[in-house]
């Protein structure tokens, strides 16, 4: 008969497989963080590509289509989207507390910045008209709401204009579509990252899997 005697106390045992279960899931988590944030973001890609704003920006020529309501360029709301979506993709990162003898720790996502600078300083979110005036419409679509932000001028569909799809004209005022519009705590972003719960566990848990 082998018999093994446990020198330890049961609470420098307790501390031993603490110690190693934290080293353990410390482990784990480094070797497959990397593989974890790719799959953040291409969910997160997903989830902006599929909103209706975006959909709306990039339908060139439509005649309510936000990418027609702006003015912006034909041909080049495929670049413009591009770096609209890289931007909010590369904004995601995973940060670490590693997991103590306690076994405590934490994983933090971070996925866009409050205050979207990160978007708002984007070229690619104005419009120069010929005169020279900037239209931040990209600050239209993410603060201003449904409020009227061009007095004295609406809009009108037509096959002209920069974006071929209508142009603006004397009249009482031009404001984003309610459908479209958006506030700081509302817009499209925070709307694409909404009731995510289930779907964000699903990619956590892919650490341990």
């Amino acid at each position: 008969m082998i018999s093994v005697r446990l020198l330890d106390t049961d609470i420098q045992i307790e501390q031993k497989v603490n110690k190693a279960l934290a080293e353990h899931i410390n482990s784990t988590i480094r070797k497959r963080k990397g593989i974890v944030l790719g799959r953040f973001k291409s969910a997160v890609r997903n989830w902006i590509m599929g909103q209706p704003e975006i959909k709306s920006l990039m339908d060139e020529g439509g005649a309510y289509s936000l990418h027609s309501l702006f003015g912006i360029y034909k041909g080049s709301s495929g670049t413009i989207i591009d770096i609209i979506v890289d931007a909010i993709v590369n904004s995601t990162h995973i940060s670490m507390n590693p997991v103590d003898k306690n076994l405590r720790g934490s994983l933090l996502f971070e996925f866009q910045p409050k205050d979207f600078a990160n978007l708002l300083s984007l070229s690619v979110g104005k419009v120069i008209t010929k005169k020279g005036v900037s239209l931040h419409w990209m600050d239209w679509l993410l603060n201003q709401g449904d409020k009227v932000i061009v007095v004295g001028y609406r809009y009108f569909p037509s096959k002209g204009g920069r974006s071929g799809g209508g142009r603006m004209d004397k009249g009482y005022g031009f404001r984003v579509p309610p459908q479209f519009s958006g506030t700081r705590n509302d817009n499209f972003i925070t709307r694409a990252f909404s009731k995510r719960e289930i779907e964000i566990t699903q990619i956590i848990s892919r650490i341990f899997s």
